[in-house]
């Protein structure tokens, strides 16, 4: 309770202890039904706007919130509109539609933030894949649902929409004593029998090991919009402040690193944010980036990864970091400017962390991150090579080719020093210090940036001093396109799909996307003659051409490793407007019959927009 005589409106909120996370499989999309279903078909909002105030609500990861704002006067309809979320749902089968029809167009805002909530939508998936909420969005979870479900809804609603699990906040001008009494009169005195169900947090999702990509179109887009997403501890998690500083570092407003040399000395984006996901279990450092019309990808990505990087190696200066822990307590008064602000927050401080007086203590908090523990978090936890990558893009838009290309540079390590730099890179110390403006006598330090001559080659050592090595051929780099497979791909260069899959760390047996950057590993070199009889003397097998396919190996070519070829993977089919099942089917050269038992389905119900189908192996020709 937040008293303020000074103002003349009272905020009542009711934060829930439940939110998507507690969805059981086969419940997606029921806690956003509960949120829409909690509203009474408009009661609540019709009674609470006939006495001059206003209702929010909003369903996240691990929590549901509703708010009541009232003028002082019309404190008990605040306090009975929130109460009023403990009564069992009643919602008639006829309007069940329209209930579920409201809950989807609340889901997206209008415009560019539209693009945006379903840019971050994606990035989700992709970053937390293997984990909750990693196929399928609000929407589609929500389009799912059918009259069928009320009843199950309505039991999921009895589960978690009780009075112990709950938190009731309140903020403006009101009396403590009359809260109390309109609590106790509009909610029942005898306790909820039985117990909340108990969260049980799933495995951390698989460790990521290579980049994961995503396109979407947005018709009303004038330019580009693009995500990088990052998976990171929760914000339960010791390391979690450093790592919100370091957002703030990256992309907190006109100030930040990358705002300072996309949109204002490289002018490749309109704007630059970066902010850290909320949820308790685990979380994402996410940039988000809005793309001039001339912008390259290329340079982007590169400015991004060498930012993270140094703040990897060497943390952010101790102006950065200044700065960025002034944003983060601006950012947190900002959340407490009006009384609906902080009765939401103080009611998820008392939810989540136990105690919302803690809220007292988080500046003080912030201001004790040091630059050392903002190095060691990124360090730990955000590789710059492995983002998640979601592109929003209008119709038509490409990614230009750079006219120039960008410059090379190289970051300082701890312990490198001009010697060694210039002899990796087969250049002099008098060439590198030319080129940066720098004076031989005066020491480098662990992060700071230094341009590259021309005819720089980098011989892959980082040691400071010894004879540098000649360059190892740089390795081959497949992007992947429409149709293609782990498999196909492999074929085409001669190598196996084992030793594909491998070199870019991937599970064979799961699909790739189309943008995804896969290293090709070099063929394996003939084996001895003597060895393997006729076979071993043939001479080493040349790439396929696309063309050859479709065909068969020649019987007289080695083997390209002694390892025998993995299982291709399953095809999978994402549903598009306009298709049936047996389109689909036709188009893969299976049967409806086949494609429907594949995945579990009955072929006489319709399928979704959006819905993932599995394509069987076809049958072998007798």
């Amino acid at each position: 309770m937040d008293p303020r005589e000074a103002t003349g409106v009272v905020s009542v909120c009711s934060v829930w202890g439940v939110g998507e996370r507690d969805e059981a499989p086969g419940e997606a999309g029921y806690a956003r039904l509960v949120e829409q279903l909690s509203r009474r078909s408009g009661e609540v909002e019709m009674r609470v706007a006939e006495r001059g105030g206003s209702t929010r609500s909003a369903t996240e990861i691990d929590r549901t919130v509703f708010c009541t704002t009232v003028p002082a006067s019309e404190m008990p309809i605040a306090v009975w509109a929130e109460a009023s979320r403990l009564q069992p749902l009643r919602t008639p089968a006829v309007l069940f539609e329209p209930e579920r029809d409201r809950a989807i167009a609340r889901l997206l805002p209008l415009g560019a933030d539209a693009s945006r909530a379903r840019g971050e939508y994606l990035l989700s998936g992709l970053a937390f894949e293997g984990w909750w909420r990693s196929e399928r969005t609000p929407e589609s979870s929500l389009l799912d649902l059918t009259p069928q479900d009320l009843v199950s809804v309505g039991l999921f609603h009895d589960r978690y929409y009780r009075s112990d699990n709950v938190v009731f906040s309140f903020s403006g001008n009101l009396d403590g004593a009359a809260v109390r009494a309109e609590i106790d009169k509009q909610t029942s005195p005898a306790p909820p029998t039985g117990l909340v169900p108990r969260y049980v947090a799933p495995a951390p999702p698989p460790r990521q090991t290579s980049e994961r990509f995503a396109a979407l179109q947005d018709d009303g887009l004038g330019t580009p919009l693009v995500l990088f997403g990052y998976t990171i501890p929760g914000c339960e998690a010791s390391d979690h402040r450093a790592l919100e500083l370091a957002a703030e570092v990256l992309g907190g407003g006109p100030s930040s690193v990358l705002h300072d040399q996309l949109v204002v000395r490289q002018r490749q984006a309109r704007d630059v944010r970066g902010w850290t996901t909320p949820q308790r279990d685990v979380g994402a450092l996410v940039l988000e980036v809005s793309l001039t019309k001339g912008a390259t990808m290329k340079r982007v990505e590169l400015v991004i990864s060498q930012q993270l990087r140094r703040l990897r190696v060497a943390g952010p200066t101790q102006q950065e970091l200044a700065r960025a822990r002034a944003g983060r307590v601006a950012s947190l008064l900002d959340r407490v400017q009006t009384s609906e602000q902080r009765a939401r927050l103080f009611g998820e401080w008392e939810l989540v962390a136990g105690d919302a007086r803690l809220l007292a203590k988080e500046p003080d908090a912030y201001r004790a991150i040091t630059p050392g523990q903002v190095r060691q978090a990124m360090k730990e936890h955000v590789d710059p090579t492995i983002p998640s990558i979601v592109e929003v893009h209008p119709p038509g838009w490409y990614s230009p080719t750079d006219a120039k290309p960008p410059p090379r540079v190289h970051i300082v390590d701890r312990g490198e020093t001009l010697i060694g730099i210039a002899k990796r890179y087969g250049i002099t110390v008098n060439e590198l210090t030319r080129k940066n403006g720098i004076q031989q006598s005066k020491p480098i330090y662990p992060g700071q940036t230094l341009k590259l001559p021309k005819g720089a080659k980098d011989s892959g050592s980082r040691r400071s001093g010894g004879s540098s090595r000649s360059a190892p051929p740089k390795p081959r780099e497949h992007s992947v396109t429409k149709g293609e497979s782990l498999s196909t791909i492999a074929h085409h260069y001669g190598v196996t799909t084992t030793a594909l899959a491998r070199a870019n760390r991937l599970d064979p047996k799961r699909p790739i996307r189309i943008g995804q950057k896969l290293v090709i590993p070099p063929k394996a070199k003939p084996r001895e003659e003597g060895k393997q009889g006729p076979s071993a003397s043939t001479s080493k097998r040349e790439p396929r051409s696309k063309s050859s396919q479709s065909g068969s190996a020649s019987k007289t070519e080695p083997e390209a490793t002694q390892e025998e070829e993995a299982p291709k993977p399953v095809r999978v089919h994402t549903v598009q407007k306009g298709q049936t099942l047996g389109g689909i089917a036709h188009a893969n050269g299976v049967s409806t019959a086949d494609l429907a038992r594949y995945n579990g389905i009955d072929p006489k119900k319709p399928i979704r927009i959006g819905q993932k189908l599995k394509i069987p192996p076809p049958k072998p020709k007798r």
